[in-house]
Formats: C-alpha cells, sequence, structure tokens
C-alpha cells in the first residue's frame, strides 16, 4: 500500500492494473487506426510474393495453389471476430454481384 498526495491509501496492484488497460486501449486504438476491419481487393500475387520461395516453400507453394483458383485477397484486421466478418462481408459481396448464387448456398444448408 502507498500514499497519494492527499494522503490516501490506495493499493498499487490497482494502479499498475489501471495502467496496463489504459496502455492495451492504446494500442488497440493504433492498430483501429492502421488497419481498416476489412480491407481493399488485392491481386493473389501480393500474397504470394510475400512467402519467399528459398526461406518458406510450404507457404509459397500454398499461395500458388490459392493463386491457381482465387484472383483476389482481402485482409481483415484480425482481433477475435474476424472470421465471422469475413464471412458475413463475402457474403454480402456476392449477393450484391450475383443473387442467384447465395440463394443456391441457401439451398445447400
Amino acid at each position: 500500500m502507498s500514499k497519494n498526495p492527499q494522503g490516501l491509501l490506495f493499493d498499487d496492484q490497482s494502479v499498475m492494473d489501471d495502467q496496463i488497460m489504459a496502455q492495451r486501449q492504446q494500442i488497440e486504438r493504433d492498430i483501429a487506426e492502421k488497419q481498416p476491419l476489412i480491407g481493399e481487393k488485392l491481386p493473389i500475387s501480393c500474397l504470394v510474393a510475400e512467402y519467399d520461395a528459398q526461406q518458406s516453400p510450404s507457404f509459397h507453394n500454398n499461395a500458388l495453389n490459392l493463386q491457381k483458383k482465387y484472383a483476389y485477397i482481402r485482409r481483415v484486421r484480425g482481433d477475435g471476430n474476424c472470421f465471422y466478418r469475413a464471412v458475413a462481408f463475402s457474403l454480402c459481396e456476392l449477393s450484391m454481384q450475383n443473387p442467384v448464387s447465395l440463394f443456391r448456398l441457401a439451398l445447400i444448408n
């Protein structure tokens, strides 16, 4: 226990917890400013270029395989809800581009 300038006792741990929470919130704000929830469409070649064939051959090969099937990628901020956000955004995008394909997807279930 310590005394603050007003002479009141307070717990050092609670002060440290408050500082940690403030730092965490600042980090979250910084990430939110720098990385959008959902990014722009990028050519899949950007993903292939990220992985060096010598340093990480399996990742590079997997990116090449993705390139055979898909033309674009969209980056999503990894914040715990990224999977749900990506699926929901993809379904919305699909319904705007081709409503019939969304209907087919609904029939599968």
